[in-house]
């Protein structure tokens, strides 16, 4: 897993808030031995950017050093592979999502693995655990505020009401209108282009057009291709992700309870931490509420 994109922290900027650092948030990546029953030793060290497998005596004896950031050993799935690849006695089982990064393990001195028995557990950074607490939270805001915050393109059709002028696009603001079109639904082409300024007006922090001329009653009988949305997100809806998200992650400790999987709108801490509760926060409801959209 990485961050969706409408994630609206990094794991680092999480970071800051919860007071920790990458050993804070341990989790069992790989285990691993040496099976080559003629050695004298095996040994695995751990850099911040690589792994290098040391077997002393016997028909495998020699160093293997696996680099992080080599695009076949850069997540545990592919590390691991490449350490049984190896063929040279060395077995690694995953303990953790594949998906997490190598770069991710934690730094390990010369350490003795040889043969099951003395079979080692080797740990690293659970990123996957904080992205999930990003992610989850991120789309539970959304799902309350009924918006999508990061800026993107759009394209939306809306039915012709006589007499109404106005047209609320479903995200903003309104960063720029690609096109603005009478729509000939039935046979799916235009049939004109509306002008800005002269035959239409932008209003584009409250996220709608005006047409001077009303509109003509019709079914999906305008089209308008827009880009909507923040291109940074704002400071207050940041603050408000990092409170629930650090809310989340604080229940969580205090109830003994590791599995942060996210669905659409809660966080499997327990009732009394859903991510429903934690928004009763007066704090965090007043700046949510200032993005929720008004149903018009």
């Amino acid at each position: 897993m990485t961050l969706e994109s409408n994630a609206m922290l990094t794991v680092e900027e999480l970071f800051d808030l919860l007071g920790i650092t990458k050993s804070g948030v341990p989790c069992d990546y790989l285990r691993l031995y040496n099976s080559s029953a003629d050695a004298t030793a095996a040994t695995v060290t751990i850099t911040d950017t690589t792994m290098v497998l040391v077997v002393t005596g016997g028909t495998n004896a020699g160093p293997s050093t696996i680099t992080f950031s080599d695009a076949d050993s850069d997540t545990l799935t592919e590390l691991i592979a490449k350490i049984n690849g190896l063929s040279k006695g060395w077995v690694a089982n995953l303990e953790s999502d594949g998906a997490q990064a190598s770069t991710d393990l934690y730094i390990m001195p010369v350490t003795g693995c040889l043969l099951v028995a003395n079979e080692i557990t080797v740990t690293g950074f659970d990123r996957l655990r904080l992205e999930r607490l990003i992610n989850g939270t991120s789309q539970a805001i959304e799902t309350y505020c009924d918006r999508v915050f990061h800026a993107a393109a759009y394209t939306e059709y809306f039915d012709g009401v006589s007499g109404s002028c106005k047209m609320y696009l479903k995200q903003y603001p309104i960063n720029s209108i690609t096109q603005f079109e009478m729509w000939d639904s039935e046979n799916n082409v235009s049939s004109y282009i509306y002008t800005v300024n002269t035959e239409y007006l932008l209003y584009d922090t409250a996220g709608y057009i005006y047409l001077r001329g009303g509109m003509t009653t019709g079914h999906k009988n305008y089209k308008i291709a827009y880009n909507g949305g923040y291109s940074t997100i704002p400071e207050d809806l940041k603050l408000a992700c990092k409170m629930l998200c650090s809310a989340q992650w604080n229940a969580g400790k205090a109830q003994g309870i590791t599995a942060e999987r996210i669905g659409d709108y809660s966080i499997n801490y327990g009732s009394s931490a859903s991510l429903l509760a934690i928004m009763g926060n007066e704090t965090v409801k007043q700046i949510l509420d200032l993005y929720k959209k008004v149903s018009m």
